[in-house]
């Protein structure tokens, strides 16, 4: 259960606390698992106001996610096509 304190700031600030691990997600600007002073006051302030200011933070956390699984998926995809390549040039070095 979250601090009363906690659910009236957000209540204060147009939040829903019960998002608190996505808008900790939010928050922590520099991905350090820890929200600093500096990033939960900034960040709260940005998020304020319209829940479509909040929803429009989330797909952002969404895309950033995306994209980073995308890298891993393009990484894995290049060593999987340069495996494929030695495989190639290693068979046709056999051929007689």
């Amino acid at each position: 259960m979250m601090d009363e304190r906690v659910v009236a700031y957000f209540r204060s600030m147009k939040l829903d606390a019960r998002e608190a691990e996505q808008v900790f997600d939010l928050l922590d600007y520099d991905d350090s698992g820890e929200v600093s002073y500096e990033e939960f006051v900034d960040g709260c302030w940005k998020l304020q106001g319209e829940a479509r200011s909040l929803d429009m933070k989330m797909i952002q956390l969404e895309v950033k996610a995306l994209g980073r699984a995308l890298r891993s998926v393009q990484q894995s995809m290049d060593q999987s096509q340069q495996k494929s390549r030695r495989s190639q040039v290693e068979t046709a070095e056999e051929l007689p």
